[in-house]
């Protein structure tokens, strides 16, 4: 624990590579300190190492799946994680990510809406219209999802 705590002062003080270490040299020598390794996924992420921290908020999430702030890190790290990929034009990689997303929160209906924009982008149009119907299904008054799932049917009628 001192270790951590002391990570989590350099992390505080901005020394992120020290904080790092310092969560990384807990980890080695208690691998399951699951408030290293949320830790060491902050320290990550403040770095811009996405998948890095995903891996290590993952960790988390499997050593105690009712853990909400990994599970809100990972979200806001996956969303990251396909911004950069769409504008990068790796298409596939934003969706997987959004794959993700939607099964960590499956009654989010803007990450559905987001999912099928990614998806129709990639041309997988059936999955797409499924994402939109997803997301009116769970907000129907989501004006952007139906405007998205006519422009969808359209281009599937044509």
């Amino acid at each position: 624990m001192a270790l951590n705590d002391l990570g989590v002062g350099l992390q505080f003080q901005g020394r992120l590579q020290d904080a790092r270490e310092q969560f990384e040299h807990t980890l080695r020598l208690q691998p399951d300190y699951t408030n290293a390794r949320f830790n060491l996924g902050n320290v990550q992420a403040a770095l811009g190492e996405w998948k890095e921290a995903a891996a290590s908020y993952r960790r988390v999430i499997a050593a105690d799946p009712a853990d909400t702030a990994s599970r809100d890190q990972l979200v806001a790290v996956l969303i990251r994680i396909s911004g950069a990929a769409v504008s990068e034009g790796r298409v596939t990689d934003a969706a997987a990510a959004y794959q993700e997303l939607v099964e960590l929160r499956p009654s989010d209906s803007d990450l559905h809406n987001n999912f099928g924009i990614i998806l129709a982008k990639s041309g997988d149009l059936a999955a797409a219209a499924a994402q939109f119907e997803a997301a009116l299904r769970l907000n129907p008054g989501h004006q952007v999802a139906r405007r998205n799932l006519e422009a969808i049917r359209k281009k599937q009628n044509q």
